[in-house]
């Protein structure tokens, strides 16, 4: 249910933004004045790094600019904190377009010389950096390594924005490996962190990384609540790359909600962003949606093109993740449309780096295990310290407490204390050993525990991966059995088709060639005597031997290859063909009725929809009920997917006994005028070869309906 927005909330909304776009705008003006002030050089130079920064969201080239100023102010004044931060920023721009190679190169340039300087924040966010490329190429294990190395600096310098940061990182290495419940953990750490300091960037990717593992969770009301606020933080700060993720997002969750005509839009937007900024690894994605949304409305052909570039673009962002969602996409859509092979193959092909990267998951589980499992081992080494102080306290008490008793008069009871108190202290150190001891064992013990569990879980989840390859492998095998069977049958029937084909063409041109014969013997044996009269019957006979011929060719026809689909004009193709029959319409006195609710176009093949408008209209007028005028009615419309041609008449209609024969060659049932009994074949073999159908409603005295059928997408 829809809430009306108030008018307050509009002004206030409408204010945030303002306030973002005005905040962004002074932070880059007053850069802008710092660089050309008589500032230090080395406050210049950092000024250009943060210029350089400021854009990476916006303008790759922008940042691109700033960073090779800044690198060549740090190099003329051998400032070398400023020379990391410098390098740092040009990797930005080759890591958004996909150059991992030369972004990994330049960040560890940067790191070396933030270790060496011991620039913290330098150390950190290079660290950080170099991590989110190693989740984009699935090695799941250095990405952790680096943001766990970048939270603990992070942490040490309070850069609180960078914390939020790298909990939003760890969140992604747990959506992709299907953690989501965990994965949403740390996204919301993050965004309320985020939100306590106005990052606003920040809160966008929290936002639409909250939205995506709800979808994931199958929780779409959450889902699309989360990418609406994410929206809405992302324009007020004017980030043009978020707002990329944010469109797509929606987009993505509107097609599966089956809302197309928001998806569309959604995507749309996004890709005119896309294609503005050069974001490789966004247009790759973004290519994605689209594949998703052209399958999920039953338009494969598209799917596999936005498919194929989502794949070209993947492989240059080196995004592992992208290249296999567009490699299943365009599987999917290969085989809708018949391309069992190409399907097949990039299908292999996707298979193929999955299992490259199978023992990579392993690892993955592995490391993250070892991850949560170190912190668990760090919580109970302090409850540990804690409990040992505590029985330390103990002890000492409980010493003092027996020597202030014993304390006396009596010597041998004091060095009975003394001597008791030795003893005790050699068994507690006894035990303590014993315990230490046991501690190991346990810590051994729980560690060989914990391999187990690991081989376990690897091998089931090995198993899983072959129980599923099997399953597709049984679904594939009775996919192409079916196709066989269905092959069979078609080539049977055409097999049939063929023998009666070939019985009757011998039938229908034995006549015409033994006259010829006669009539050649005739004139052979008389040459002058009705030589006129003799050769007119020749002619004749020859006139319907090449009927036969024709006929016969134009049935073989039907197996050629077919003619290309284009644009047809319905009411144009009616119009054609009744102008070629307007003289037997002429002589019939027939009424035409004509109602057009489909769209003026249809996307089909033009001269078989011309024969099959033509062979209808001609057999209606043939077999009129000369009883009555003979009235004939067009119509088309859209109905579940199907563009529908029908054409009545109020002729002489037919037995329903005869349908079943009806669409036969060589077949008739009325044979008071002329014809051959091919139109109707032809005409239902064209409707068959577009992958649609041709129908007869009739009953004997009252007319006839037939209807063509032939499905959207290919019509």
């Amino acid at each position: 249910m829809h809430t009306r927005t108030s008018p307050i909330y509009k002004v206030v909304f409408l204010l945030f933004s303002l306030n973002g776009i005005v905040h962004a705008q002074v932070k880059l003006d007053s850069l802008r004045t710092l660089i050309h002030s008589t500032a230090a050089d080395t406050t210049r130079t950092l000024a250009y790094c943060e210029l350089a920064y400021q854009f990476y969201n916006k303008n790759l080239d922008s940042t691109a600019k700033y960073a090779q100023v800044a690198k060549s102010l740090a190099t003329k004044i051998q400032f070398s904190k400023g020379y990391g931060r410098a390098l740092r920023c040009e990797a930005i721009p080759f890591l958004f377009k996909g150059d991992h190679k030369k972004a990994v190169e330049l960040l560890e340039q940067a790191n070396a010389i933030a270790e060496q300087t011991n620039d913290l924040k330098g150390i950190g966010d290079s660290k950080t950096a170099l991590g989110a490329i190693y989740r984009n190429e699935g090695d799941y294990e250095k990405a952790m390594g680096y943001f766990s190395g970048a939270l603990n600096v992070k942490k040490k310098i309070n850069d609180l924005q960078g914390v939020g940061t790298l909990l939003n990182n760890m969140g992604v290495i747990y959506f992709d490996i299907h953690d989501f419940e965990k994965a949403l953990e740390y996204y919301q750490q993050a965004y309320d962190l985020q939100r306590k300091l106005n990052d606003e960037p920040g809160m966008g990717r929290s936002l639409t990384n909250l939205g995506q593992a709800h979808q994931a969770l199958r929780k779409f009301n959450q889902a699309l609540i989360d990418f609406k606020k994410a929206l809405q933080v992302v324009e007020a700060a004017g980030d043009k790359r978020g707002l990329t993720l944010v469109y797509s997002s929606l987009a993505t969750i509107y097609t599966e909600t089956h809302k197309l005509d928001s998806a569309k839009e959604f995507l749309v937007k996004g890709e005119a962003i896309c294609n503005e900024l050069g974001f490789k690894d966004r247009l790759a994605d973004h290519h994605n949606s689209y594949a998703f949304y052209y399958l999920t409305s039953t338009q494969p052909a598209k799917a596999v093109q936005h498919a194929s570039l989502a794949i070209s673009l993947s492989k240059q962002a080196d995004n592992t993740n992208i290249l296999l969602k567009a490699l299943d996409y365009y599987s999917q859509a290969a085989y809708q449309l018949g391309m069992y092979k190409d399907a097949f193959d990039h299908s292999k092909y996707r298979q193929k780096i999955q299992d490259s990267i199978v023992s990579d998951k392993v690892k993955r589980n592995s490391m993250l295990a070892d991850f949560n499992l170190k912190q668990e081992q760090i919580k109970n080494e302090l409850e540990k310290n804690k409990l040992e102080k505590i029985a330390s306290d103990e002890r000492h008490r409980r010493i003092i407490n027996s020597f202030a008793g014993v304390t006396g008069t009596i010597f041998v009871i004091a060095l009975f204390a003394f001597v008791a108190f030795r003893k005790f202290r050699k068994q507690n150190r006894l035990l303590q050993k014993q315990r230490h001891e046991l501690t190991e064992q346990y810590q051994a013990i729980s560690e060989q525990d914990e391999e187990l569990k690991e081989i376990n879980e690897a091998l089931k989840k090995a198993n899983d991966l072959i129980e599923l390859q099997n399953k597709e492998i049984l679904e594939n095998n009775q996919t192409l059995q079916k196709e066989v069977e269905k092959r069979t049958r078609e080539i049977i029937d055409y097999n049939q088709q063929l023998e009666k084909f070939a019985h009757l063409s011998a039938h229908n041109l034995r006549a015409p060639v033994a006259r010829i014969l006669g009539l050649s013997n005739l004139l052979k044996s008389s040459p002058s005597e009705n030589e006129n009269q003799v050769l007119c019957h020749l002619k004749t006979a020859a006139n319907e031997l090449d009927v036969v011929v024709k006929d016969l060719n134009l049935i073989l026809q039907l197996q050629d290859e077919q003619p290309p689909l284009s644009d047809v004009n319905i009411e144009q193709q009616v119009a054609i063909a009744k102008l070629k029959l307007e003289q037997q319409i002429s002589h019939s006195g027939a009424t035409l009725e004509e109602h057009y609710y489909a769209n003026g176009n249809i996307n089909t093949i033009k001269p078989y929809f011309q024969f099959i408008i033509y062979a209808l209209l001609d057999n209606a007028i043939k077999y009129r009920d000369e009883r009555r005028p003979l009235q004939i009615k067009i119509e088309t419309k859209i109905e579940d997917g199907y563009f529908l041609l029908s054409i009545a008449d109020n002729g002489l209609g037919l037995d329903e006994k005869h349908h079943p024969k009806l669409f036969d060659f060589y077949t008739r049932f009325h044979f008071h005028v002329a014809g051959k009994g091919l139109g109707l074949y032809i005409a239902k073999s064209y409707a068959d070869a577009m992958k649609g159908s041709l129908t007869i409603e009739s009953k004997e005295g009252v007319g006839c309906v037939f209807t063509l059928r032939l499905p959207l997408a290919s019509a």
